[in-house]
C-alpha cells in the first residue's frame, strides 16, 4: 500500500479468487477500487506530474508570502516606519 499515491498493488492466483471479489472486499472495507489498464497508467502519471508541479507552485507562493514576515521577525528588515 502506498498511502501517498493512494495505490495498492497485489498479486493473486486467478484460479482461487476473482478480481471482482477482491474489489468487492476492498469496497466493503470502505475504500474505492478499480483495475488500472495500461492506457490509464499514462493518464495517472500525467495527473501525478500536474499535482507535483501544482504543489511546487503553492510552496513557492507560500515562501514568497512568508519570507517578509520572517525577515521582519528575525530583524533582517526594519519594520515599517523605522529607520
Amino acid at each position: 500500500m502506498n498511502f501517498r499515491r493512494k495505490k495498492l498493488a497485489w498479486r493473486y492466483r486467478p484460479d482461487t479468487v476473482d478480481v471482482d471479489e477482491i474489489i468487492a472486499a476492498v469496497r466493503k472495507a470502505g475504500y474505492d477500487a478499480h483495475t488500472v489498464q495500461n492506457e490509464s497508467r499514462a493518464e495517472d502519471k500525467a495527473r501525478q506530474a500536474a499535482a507535483y508541479w501544482t504543489e511546487r507552485l503553492r510552496f513557492r507562493i507560500s515562501v514568497a508570502l512568508t519570507l517578509p514576515s520572517w525577515c521582519r521577525w528575525s530583524r533582517c528588515l526594519p519594520a515599517p516606519g523605522m529607520s
